[in-house]
């Protein structure tokens, strides 16, 4: 875990471009979401500014079978979207990959 957590500051140390390289473009989220891009207040029909935080976002780990229609019906293909990851290392996927199995519910 706590390699994960220093994997995790490692890619918010990076600069905004190459964190802007990974943002999400699919209706899970998967990826980065930059500063000030969403709004977590209108899903409760609030009004307030965009939210001023950034964030990476990861979905479940695992291999799928895209024909099993427990994956590939409407709510399976947002939950187990594929995750967007950085270009410039394999690490901090790995990393990510393994602290998230390591907390994984069974």
């Amino acid at each position: 875990i706590n390699r994960g957590l220093e994997a995790t500051k490692w890619f918010f140390s990076l600069s905004n471009d190459a964190k802007l390289q990974c943002t999400s473009r699919d209706r899970a989220r998967r990826g980065f979401s930059p500063l000030l891009s969403e709004n977590f207040a209108c899903l409760v029909g609030e009004r307030f500014p965009n939210d001023l935080v950034e964030k990476f976002r990861v979905g479940p780990i695992r291999e799928i079978d895209p024909e099993d229609p427990y994956y590939s019906c409407k709510q399976g293909k947002v939950h187990f979207y594929p995750n967007t990851w950085p270009s410039s290392t394999q690490e901090y996927q790995d990393l990510t990959d393994a602290n998230e199995k390591a907390v994984e519910f069974r």
